[in-house]
């Protein structure tokens, strides 16, 4: 009962910031469809969590979701990988997949990496690269806490624990 309650309030949270806007000004991702394949490239922003839900609602045959990020947006990443997780779809990393692309890539039914590609993530910060206060870095803890345990246990501590992280300190995934 607790975990569905911490779902619900998860789920809620990531849908009111979006909606509020926590987007830098930057360009949206390219989200296209191919055959059974959506393919994430560029800079994940709120508005792709629509875009991939569109893609996926509309076309049931989708099996996996294929990847190429620098990042974006936490809120967004967090609102794309509970879509995959819940719609238990595979994801691949075919080019670099940091940051947010991390958290989508982690919510893989399988996961996979193409070549010498990379995934790596690092802690959350402001879009001006300043730390979080601890009420922030107390409510992200929660939220990815709730995500990773349920995607990804094997990576959850590690996770959770390297949230407070410099932004340029990366662990890598694969």
């Amino acid at each position: 009962m607790f975990n569905d309650i911490v779902t619900i309030l998860t789920v809620w949270f990531v849908c009111m910031a979006l909606l509020i806007g926590f987007a830098p000004k930057a360009e949206s991702a390219t989200v296209v469809l191919v055959h059974d394949t959506i393919i994430i490239d560029g800079t994940i922003l709120a508005s792709d969590v629509s875009r991939v839900q569109a893609l996926v609602d509309g076309h049931p045959e989708v099996k996996t979701v294929a990847l190429h990020s620098q990042g974006g947006v936490a809120i967004a990443g967090l609102g794309i990988a509970y879509l995959i997780h819940y719609r238990h779809l595979d994801t691949e990393a075919y080019g670099d997949c940091v940051s947010a692309c991390a958290m989508i890539w982690l919510a893989g039914k399988h996961r996979m990496v193409r070549g010498t590609v990379k995934v790596l993530q690092h802690g959350i910060y402001h879009e001006d690269g300043s730390n979080l206060n601890p009420e922030e870095l107390a409510m992200w803890n929660v939220i990815l806490t709730n995500l990773y345990m349920r995607i990804a246990p094997e990576y959850s501590k590690l996770l959770v624990d390297q949230l407070n992280n410099p932004i340029d300190q990366f662990i890598q995934l694969n």
